[in-house]
């Protein structure tokens, strides 16, 4: 993955990711995931791995070929694993460092990013870090250094504040930091006889003697596990944090705030001690400041180098560090005295007197689907997602039923959208029709559900015939708009069913809003009701705009999405055959499509399903991308979301004829032969003008999401008293 180097903020900023891993397993997994999603990809993605012995580099590289793997020989801590990154980061101007067990929300980068460009004044960025295990909480927003040597995170355990504004603290915790890298080899980088625990601290303290200030992104989120590798207050990060808070105090302390905190010091280090004595853990405490005093003569030596090249006056230091005798140990009871949150209940209490007030500017929003919301991201979460950061409740209800339990639960599954799983006799939304009693058991449960959060005008959007008799249903008890989202030709899914689909007809006619992809669905729409609005599919564009790789060899070509019997896997089998020099990638889960022929060629992949946050990396290794569906009802009324994404990707695509493809014009070249596929691929494959390039990514920045979100919200708003 990379990003050129002109930031979109006005400020050069060319970023260099750094994850530090050790045994991650499947954290960093999901730390790499979070990275593949943020809405600013950074240039570079260094994983420096500490020798691991659980698989977790090899796997992650199977999942995101773009992030550059840094081998180390040996564990060698956090500290020199960092260093050893920095030294491969010249051509970079930012770091940011994200801990395995660090989490970023899609906008973390982005925050960071703008935060640097605003503030050329500051060298460091911290984030505001939540607890991964509750994200209402805070686990850290900025580190906080005590005149007597005692660190902690500033707001740990505290509920996150609904608004906060940026503001100076001591330094950032850099298990989600941004630094200048000219400032990092202004100080030589992390102290590597730290290891690991504290080596932040001391960073950051050093970069402040040399000038270096540190600004609190509030914007800039990160879900922070804390310790997953090493474990929460094990006796590992004990020792090591407790050795190593007695060095940076020797070590970076100025000669007159060490002469006037020095006895706060040696009381908070016999304190300590005394508690963890207390608690049956004195002996790594003891261990820790043994180990400490021994290291004193080599941090005093490294005392008169750091201290010798300080710029910053011991009041301008003074200012930016807690003091008080009794702070240390307030901010410690305010983190223990933090009341834990209720435990989640089968279902909410009835409170619609708390509920947020709904209006038609910001009504409710009920999802009526055709797949789960995890089993792949497509139009319907895209378009809900928008409702969602409008400031629109939305609930997605699962489309399998439950035989036993509360009438509803609720899951999160991001910021503004629940997922509603319904007590009901189980039923296929695909095969089955909706009876009369199970339509009542998934009423009573949104019934419940209405009551108890409180639910006022709510737009109920669906996505399968299947769910018209439960719309009607709420439409008729509460008044609730039926918008019809359809986005494909139903009968040609070989899954789906007649008694299923004998109920679009009265779906179609009945609706208040009917939505459609695809000039073929329009056609067949507009036969039943005049009430069509044509919204075709888009991308996000910023996601997959990365910047052109380097044509390698062999050129690779590739496919994602789903493998299914609408893939025309024998058209693809039939070129791989006759190029033996490419390389074939068909990224997804083999269903319905026959991968046969495909599995026996050597220079064909079949990985697998991916993660949606992963498919940019996927796209960006592709040097052509293909569409090789099959010609039936099915395809002839599809609008490939594919097709956007790879246009903001800038890369060359060959895609048999159907209409919403052949509408696209010169961005794409048209095959339906295996001689066609390879003669276009060949074609493709040619050094392209940049012009070209250019007018992908320009209709791809018109085709977004966003957009049709600002097309669609006004029409759902309008659905509201129609009848």
């Amino acid at each position: 993955m990379t990003r050129g180097a002109t930031s979109p903020y006005g400020v050069r900023l060319k970023i260099a990711v750094i994850v530090v891993n050790w045994n991650g397993g499947d954290l960093l997994r999901r730390c790499l995931e979070s990275i593949t999603g943020q809405e600013r990809p950074p240039a570079r993605v260094i994983v420096a791995d500490n020798a691991s012995q659980d698989g977790s580099l090899e796997a992650a590289l199977r999942l995101f070929p773009w992030v550059e793997p840094l081998r180390l020989p040996a564990n060698v801590g956090f500290a020199a694993a960092n260093n050893a990154a920095l030294e491969q980061c010249g051509d970079c101007d930012w770091i940011a460092l994200l801990n395995p067990d660090a989490f970023a929300a899609p906008s973390w980068l982005a925050r960071l990013a703008a935060a640097a460009g605003d503030h050329p004044e500051y060298a460091m960025f911290a984030s505001q870090m939540r607890l991964a295990e509750d994200i209402a909480r805070l686990d850290g927003a900025g580190d906080v250094y005590h005149v007597s040597g005692l660190v902690w995170r500033a707001g740990h355990g505290q509920p996150a504040p609904p608004a906060d504004a940026p503001r100076e603290v001591f330094s950032p915790c850099a298990a989600a930091a941004l630094y200048r890298r000219d400032a990092l080899a202004d100080v030589g980088g992390f102290d590597e006889r730290y290891f690991c625990y504290l080596e932040d601290v001391d960073l950051g303290f050093r970069l402040r003697l040399r000038g270096h200030r540190c600004l609190y992104v509030p914007d800039a989120v990160v879900h922070h596990v804390g310790s997953g590798m090493t474990g929460k207050a094990s006796d590992f990060s004990t020792y090591h944090g407790h050795r190593n808070l007695v060095w940076t105090f020797v070590k970076d302390m100025p000669a007159p705030l060490l002469a006037l905190y020095l006895p706060q010091h040696l009381l908070a280090n016999a304190a300590s001690l005394a508690w963890f004595t207390a608690r049956g853990r004195g002996r790594v405490l003891a261990r820790a400041k043994w180990h400490a005093l021994r290291g004193l003569p080599a941090m005093l030596r490294a005392r008169r180098r750091v201290q010798a090249t300080r710029r910053v006056g011991a009041r301008e230091l003074r200012r930016v560090m807690a003091r008080g005798w009794r702070t240390p140990y307030r901010a410690r009871g305010r983190r223990d005295a933090s009341p834990s949150p209720a435990p989640p209940a089968a279902a909410p209490p009835p409170a619609p007197a708390s509920a947020p007030a709904v209006t038609l500017e910001r009504h409710d929003v009920l999802c009526l689907p055709i797949i789960d919301w995890d089993f792949r991201f497509q139009r319907p979460q895209q378009l809900l997602s928008q409702f969602a950061d409008a400031g629109h409740r939305v609930f997605y209800v699962n489309i399998t039923f439950r035989e036993d339990g509360p009438p509803y639960r609720l899951t999160g599954k991001r910021p503004g959208v629940q997922e509603v799983s319904l007590r009901a006799p189980p039923r296929s939304v695909y095969t089955d029709a909706l009876d009369g009693g199970a339509r009542d058991a998934l009423f009573a449960g949104l019934d419940a559900m209405r009551r108890d959060l409180g639910l006022g005008p709510t737009a109920t959007f669906v996505n399968l015939p299947f769910w018209w008799p439960l719309a009607g249903r709420l439409r008729e008890a509460f008044g609730w708009p039926v918008i019809y989202d359809c986005m494909d030709y139903h009968a040609g899914f070989s899954v789906i069913r007649p008694e299923m689909l004998a109920q679009e007809g009265a779906l179609l006619e009945s609706a208040d809003q009917v939505v459609v992809s695809s000039a073929f669905l329009e056609a067949a729409a507009r036969k039943h009701t005049a009430r069509v609005l044509r919204l075709p599919n888009a991308g996000e564009y910023e996601r997959f705009a990365l910047p052109l790789k380097t044509r390698g060899e062999p050129p690779v070509i590739g496919y994602y999405g789903a493998l299914e019997d609408w893939i025309d896997t024998d058209l693809v089998a039939d070129v791989a055959e006759r190029r033996r020099d490419w390389r074939f990638v068909l990224v997804g889960r083999p269903v319905s499509a026959d991968v046969s022929r495909l599995a026996r060629l050597p220079h064909v992949s079949l990985p697998g399903e991916q993660p949606y946050p992963a498919i940019p990396g996927w796209l960006h290794q592709f040097d052509v991308a293909i569409i090789p569906f099959k010609r039936t009802p099915l395809t002839e009324a599809t609008d490939p979301v594919k097709a956007y994404e790879m246009l903001a990707s800038g890369k060359p695509i060959v895609a048999v004829p159907i209409p919403e493809v052949v509408a696209l014009g010169r961005l794409v070249r048209l095959a339906s032969t295996a001689e066609e596929f390879e003669r276009a691929i060949a074609d493709a494959l040619r050094p392209e003008d940049a012009e070209l390039v250019e007018a992908r990514r320009a209709f791809a920045r018109e085709h977004t999401w966003r957009k049709r979100f600002e097309t669609l919200a006004p029409a759902t708003r309008a659905t509201f008293g129609r009848r």
